[in-house]
């Protein structure tokens, strides 16, 4: 299974995820529907990384009830109460991923640059959590070599 990967830049990160399988000799593993369009869809996604530029999980992890801000707790492996999860991000075929690192206006009067370098420590901990999973990218180059 190839590994989903993050890069961190100024409005965000990027996770990028190969999420369509590789078999040990690099080659892509692609399911085969019957679909001859969603085959198609198959055959270009395990070797173009599907790109998504924008992923506010890091906010709904840091409001999560249960454990505010608790990577750990918010389990993305696991079918999770918001909209994304590794499961998910896999069935998607989401190639890339790019974290936002939003902060609310109504933060701003808490200082809203602390809660946005608290937004990244979450992005970073969710890497490093899931680093099976995911994998920091800071480059195009790094997203291309980690979807390989």
């Amino acid at each position: 299974m190839r590994k989903l990967m993050g890069l961190l830049g100024v409005a965000g990160a990027v996770v990028a995820a190969g999420c369509g399988g590789a078999a040990e000799t690099g080659r892509a593993e692609v399911e085969v529907t019957g679909d001859p369009h969603l085959d198609r869809a198959y055959r270009v996604l395990a070797h173009t990384p599907l790109i998504d530029g924008h992923n506010d999980l890091p906010w709904v992890i840091r409001r999560y009830e249960a454990a505010p801000m608790d990577v750990a707790a918010y389990d993305l492996r696991r079918r999770t109460p918001g909209h994304t999860d590794i499961e998910r991000l896999r069935a998607g075929r989401v190639g890339a991923q790019f974290w936002a690192a939003y902060v609310s206006c109504d933060y701003v009067a808490e200082g809203g640059a602390r809660v946005m370098l608290e937004q990244i420590d979450i992005i970073r901990r969710m890497t490093e959590e899931y680093s099976d999973v995911f994998e920091l990218a800071l480059t195009a180059a790094d997203i291309e070599r980690i979807f390989a």
